[in-house]
């Protein structure tokens, strides 16, 4: 998108912001399983919480309560 400065305010063309919009649209990721990282502190130590697995939908976290280590036990 091109902008130009005038005055110390910035402008645009709507031809330039209807470009924007046709490079933007992208098809959205589906729902993914993600490893959260546990929270350090400087020491490296473990200070708030363990790794976490999470389901990333939409930009939005679901926490699915399962740890790292935690397993289905036959």
């Amino acid at each position: 998108m091109v902008i130009e400065k005038i005055s110390g305010k910035e402008f645009t063309t709507l031809a330039h912001i209807e470009r924007m919009r046709e490079l933007g649209r992208e098809e959205a990721k589906g729902a993914r399983l993600q490893l959260k990282a546990a929270r350090r502190n400087k020491s490296g130590k473990i200070n708030h919480r363990q790794a976490t697995w999470i389901i990333r939908v939409n930009g939005r976290d679901v926490g699915t309560g399962c740890g790292l280590r935690s397993r289905k036990k036959n």
